[in-house]
């Protein structure tokens, strides 16, 4: 791989004079700073900007990260404030301290990218450079394999939560997780990119975090219909005892999950039949003028499923058809919400 450039961003002026603010902030800012525009205050925006200018430049830099053949430029008053490891390697008397060098030479170098675009931008780009199309060479986002490109955001994505475990950044990790689960909750995620997935994040994640494990087993245990008798989810299952096992569990929980959401409908199934039955209890005549209807023609109409989390009571003239939905009264039902619209 190419060592990381240094060069600074910024041109020396050829007579004195005030840098103005575009100068020191380039328009051309990275794709990670424009989507928090939206969120962040001027003054922030600010500061990730310099920031991005820093990392990229490399200017006022004390301290060097190298991983592999990259070299990284970086300041050890802002790696430092978020990372417990480079904070120890500074602070703790040790050889990076003096030499003013720290090496990861077991990192992945572009998730040690990843890594620094966060501590410095609070973000960082989970798509690989050759996923991501550039006007200057002509891309076109229609000739990118969507299962190819998914496959790669969730693998950087544990990557740079393991890392982020690894070096003791907190807010990195969280961000990573979040990340990571929207994109594989996807119901049309392709079912090898699942599985090799699934097998990244229990090689790389430590057995008591739980976290990654835990969303994976629990998507893997939504896709059971289609997983059941594949055989590359079987040879998974045969080579990773612990995924297995923790899969186990996340089908007990989804099953609990499903009885509960089962109980919660009957229950209230039963609260609306007998608030419907109080209604008719209450009214001598249906709600229509044209036929005032005794009592005993009154019955229950039901509409929408229980199961499905719609369903509607309401009363019905078997008289005149009146619906008592139109619009004297009506119970909506939808899981365990019950709600009485009756005038």
């Amino acid at each position: 791989m190419a060592t990381a450039t240094t060069t600074s961003v910024y041109s020396t002026p050829a007579t004195s004079r005030q840098t103005t603010s575009n100068e020191r902030y380039p328009t051309q800012i990275s794709a990670s700073i424009r989507l928090q525009q939206k969120t962040l205050d001027v003054p922030s925006l600010t500061v990730l900007r310099a920031n991005a200018v820093l990392l990229k430049s490399g200017r006022y830099s004390d301290l060097t990260i190298k991983c592999q053949e990259r070299e990284f430029k970086v300041h050890k008053a802002v790696v430092c404030m978020q990372s417990s490891f480079f904070e120890a390697c500074v602070d703790g008397g040790f050889r990076e301290s003096l030499d003013g060098v720290i090496n990861l030479a077991e990192d992945d170098p572009d998730t040690v990218s990843r890594m620094l675009s966060y501590i410095y931008t609070m973000n960082y780009s989970d798509k690989d450079p050759a996923h991501t199309p550039s006007s200057d060479d002509g891309s076109d986002d229609d000739e990118l394999d969507e299962s190819t490109v998914k496959r790669s955001q969730l693998r950087n994505n544990v990557l740079v939560y393991s890392i982020a475990d690894k070096y003791g950044i907190d807010g990195l990790k969280n961000y990573a997780r979040n990340q990571f689960e929207r994109l594989q909750s996807s119901e049309t995620l392709d079912k090898s990119v699942l599985l090799e997935t699934a097998a990244l994040v229990y090689d790389v994640t430590r057995g008591d975090d739980r976290a990654l494990r835990e969303l994976i087993t629990a998507r893997l245990t939504r896709a059971l219909d289609i997983l059941a008798g594949d055989e590359e989810f079987r040879q998974l299952c045969q080579s990773n005892g612990e995924l297995c096992y923790d899969m186990l569990l996340a089908h007990k929980r989804y099953s609990e999950e499903q009885r509960d959401v089962i109980n919660a409908a009957n229950e209230g199934y039963i609260k609306a039949e007998k608030l419907v039955e109080t209604v008719i209890a209450e009214r001598q005549f249906c709600g229509s003028v044209f036929c005032q209807g005794l009592r005993s023609q009154l019955k229950v109409r039901r509409t929408g499923s229980i199961h499905g989390g719609n369903l509607t009571l309401e009363l019905w003239c078997k008289m005149c058809g009146w619906s008592g939905a139109d619009p004297d009264f009506s119970v909506s039902f939808s899981r365990t919400n019950l709600h009485r619209d009756a005038r």
